[in-house]
């Protein structure tokens, strides 16, 4: 399990490169992979910033500081505050910046908690941390290409899917496990669209290339 959340990262980012000619461009990846590593390194020594005090609303807060803003929300921060100012030549993708990020974390964690060998934080945290890389980085994309009343509801859900991963973290910690595969099946739709749309293209622009 400590393998899966050493490795599960980079091989996600090398499927969506390899899917998705948007990711060719400059989405500044080394400074992702820097940033990323300064902010994984932090938490680690400081982890945790804020204790759960309990199995409620405590233990969910607690996940939604520690397993998923400052690993997972915390990259696209940054990818904002470097896209404004326009430090990215043309199209970036924000989920190659984030996973860049992840990947740092992803070592780290596979050390740190290799001793509890739990599969909730060596393989669910992972997936989770991914599953908000491309499923937030789709809805931002759609944000991009959206007029103003279509983008309200966009930016309502990109916030809602850090506490969903949270929710889904929380229910398999208190083993409602129908709960917690139910959120997560949600919380993989814009992923597996995304990775869907991307495969159909893919496959689109080859057989045009043979014909």
């Amino acid at each position: 399990m400590s393998l899966f959340c050493l490795f599960w990262t980079p091989l996600v980012l090398l499927l969506w490169v390899s899917l998705n000619s948007e990711s060719r461009g400059n989405s500044g990846g080394i400074l992702a992979f820097v940033l990323g590593s300064i902010v994984s390194v932090l938490h680690y020594l400081f982890y945790p910033p804020i204790n759960a005090a309990g199995f409620g609303l405590s233990l969910w807060f607690f996940t939604l500081i520690n397993i998923v803003l400052i690993p997972a929300a915390l990259p696209f921060l940054f990818f904002v505050l470097l896209a404004v100012p326009g430090f990215f030549k043309g199209k970036a993708d924000p989920a190659k910046f984030v996973l860049f990020a992840l990947i740092p974390a992803g070592i780290i964690r596979a050390v740190g908690w290799s001793a509890q060998n739990d599969p909730l934080y060596l393989v669910f945290v992972p997936l989770l941390w991914t599953l908000l890389a491309l499923g937030i980085s789709f809805f931002m994309r759609l944000v991009r290409g959206s007029s103003f009343p279509l983008i309200i509801p966009l930016l309502l859900v990109i916030l809602f899917m850090p506490l969903a991963a949270a929710a889904v973290f929380w229910a398999f910690y208190g083993q409602m496990f129908t709960a917690g595969f139910t959120l997560l099946a949600v919380l993989a739709v814009p992923s597996v669209i995304a990775l869907s749309n991307f495969t159909f293209t893919t496959k689109k622009n080859l057989t045009t290339s043979d014909l």
